[in-house]
Formats: structure tokens, sequence, C-alpha cells
């Protein structure tokens, strides 16, 4: 690209380009890098994820919605042996906003003769019930945190996010669990996608040589296992020329799936194709995770703020999700892989 672009520019054309210099000058692994971006800016996850040897994020649209969607999760925990109480104890019920409540008394209005036979057990249960799923409808987007079965170690932590459900797993036997009775045999199909909290460095290129290209993909919670995100390196040799810090939900919007909150090539290499690259890499470590067990994951970027950013991603298939210029989007499959320079 670069040798077609000098030859169709005349000289004076040339040292008149911004991008004159990497013309003229093809960058190697000894060029420095500058960013400019406020990489200590995120809004949706961490902006330096902790990657943690056996741990993983499953998360997905799963069953339900809301508050049950999450008591439906801890009570199958719970019936082999993990033990979450809800609510906690110290839990003022006063400051909560009795949805079920009220939408209780309302069933017993209509209906205040169907129930004379049951008995005072049913009723405790139906009130504990009631009472968790109360607590729930004001806390589901808090994280909550099942212990194993004969210990007080924290096995899971189960969240809502943007209506997808989200289950850490904090050891081997926990993510086994969720696979066994969640996420797949329990249905038939899996509504959840694994999200390992690992470091993976792979070779993009067949060169063996120290300039070769490498992307490091990092997913970990933050600090105090805050969040979930990924970050991605792009590096030629030893040089990091483009990266991209991802989060896996846009709460601007509402929109579930995976998030890119930062993305930027390095000042110095820019006119090389590497966003491109870098953006395929992306998406294809995302397809891997989602799609095969996902309809319609939407993969979104949280406030494109440059006119030059959005056209860019427009020609590589996002679209404008909110009509505001910012929040853009597409959904991961097949159908979404092409792209443009």
């Amino acid at each position: 690209m670069l040798k077609r672009r000098a030859q169709e520019l005349s000289p004076q054309q040339v040292a008149d380009d911004p991008n004159a210099d990497r013309v003229k000058n093809p960058r190697t692994s000894s060029t420095p890098t500058t960013f400019k971006l406020n990489w200590s800016y995120t809004v949706n996850g961490p902006k330096e994820p902790i990657p943690e040897a056996g741990v993983c994020t499953f998360m997905g649209p799963w069953i339900e919605e809301g508050a049950r969607r999450i008591k439906a999760a801890l009570d199958i925990m719970r019936k082999h042996g993990y033990r979450c109480q809800l609510p906690p104890e110290g839990w003022d019920k006063s400051n909560s906003r009795n949805i079920l409540k009220k939408k209780k008394e309302e069933d017993e209005d209509e209906d205040e003769d169907d129930d004379d036979d049951d008995d005072d057990d049913d009723d405790d249960d139906d009130d504990d019930d009631d009472e968790e799923l109360e607590y729930l409808e004001d806390n589901c987007h808090n994280d909550h945190e099942v212990l194993g079965k004969s210990t007080d170690d924290i096995v899971f932590v189960v969240t809502e996010t943007c209506d997808w459900l989200h289950i850490r797993c904090a050891t081997k036997e926990a993510e086994d669990f969720v696979l066994k009775h969640l996420a797949e045999e329990s249905y038939g199909f899996r509504m959840l996608g694994k999200v390992p909290h690992v470091e993976v460095t792979t070779r993009i290129d067949d060169k063996q040589s120290a300039s070769g290209i490498t992307m490091t993909s990092r997913t970990g919670n933050g600090a105090g296992k805050a969040g979930i995100s990924t970050l991605f390196e792009l590096k030629k040799g030893t040089e990091l020329v483009a990266k991209s810090l991802c989060t896996y939900a846009n709460q601007g919007i509402q929109n579930p799936g995976p998030t890119i909150e930062l993305f930027e090539v390095a000042e110095e290499w820019r006119c090389q194709g590497h966003a491109k690259l870098l953006l395929r890499l992306i998406t294809d470590h995302f397809e891997n995770i989602f799609f095969a067990h996902i309809e319609e994951v939407k993969f979104n970027i949280h406030r494109c703020e440059t006119d030059h950013a959005h056209e860019w991603f427009r020609r590589q298939g996002f679209r404008d999700w909110d009509d505001s210029g910012e929040e853009l989007g597409k959904y991961l499959g097949p159908e979404a892989c092409s792209f443009s320079d």
C-alpha cells in the first residue's frame, strides 16, 4: 500500500503529505512509538486486567431475566451444596423498591381464596423466596458470592450486566459445574460463552525472526476483582505498535457483548494496515468465544468521538447504534467479517 501510494504521488505531493515520512521511511522494529489516548480512562471495565490461572467467567443471555435469572442460577448451585445467603444480614428492606411485594399484594387481591389450603411451611418458603427476589430486584447488578460446599472459599461470583448473566468461576471444579449444570447438559445447547482469565501470545505472521508480528491478549478482573476486560497488544518484534482495551458490555446504551473502549495505533506506525489487522484479530477472538454458543452477539464501540475514527469503523461494517455518532456496533458472525482499508 505504501509503495503504491508513493508511486502515485508527485515529489511535491509526497513532501506536503502529513504521512510523507512514513511513505519514504518504512518503520522497523527500532522505530519509537507514541500513544496519545488517555489509557487510564475506561467506563465499562478495568483498565488493567489481571489474569489468574484457573479462573474464567461464563457470560450470556441464559434463561429467565433480571432478578429471576440470578436466583435461578443461585438455586441450582445451592441444590448441589454450594452456599449463598440472600438477603445478607443487615439489609434494610424499607429502602427497597418493594416491586415484588406490591405485585404479590395485587395477586392476593385477585386470588385471595385460591391458596387457603397451603400449609405454613410452604408459606414460609414462599416468603423467603419473595424476600430474596425483592432484594435481587434492587441488587441484581451487584456481585453475589457463592461459597464452597464445605469451606468458606468463594467459588462463584454471580451477577448480571446489561441483561447478560455473568458467572466467575474460581476453580476448574467450578468451571466444570457450570458447563454441566448451567451452560450445556441441562438445556441441550450452550447459552454462555467462556472467557478464560489468561494471557496468551500468538505469532501472526510466518516470520521466525525477532521482527515478526505477535498479538498478546490479557484478560481478567481489575484490582479488587471488579469488572472484566481484555487488553490486546499488537507487536512488531519487541515494539508495541497498536493496542485496544475491550470490556464485555456497553452500559451507556445497555448493550451486552464485547465492547471496544480504547483503540489506537502508535502515531509512528499508522497507515501500514495495523488498525485493520488489530480489529480482525479482536473480532476473531470474540467470535471464537461467543459465536458458536450465542445468537446475535453485539460487538460494540463505546464513545467513538472523532470523525476520522467514526468513518473508519463504519467502513469496517459498524453502524451507529443510537444515532449519536458515538456508540457504534455490529453483530458478530460470518456476515460481519469483511474489512476495508
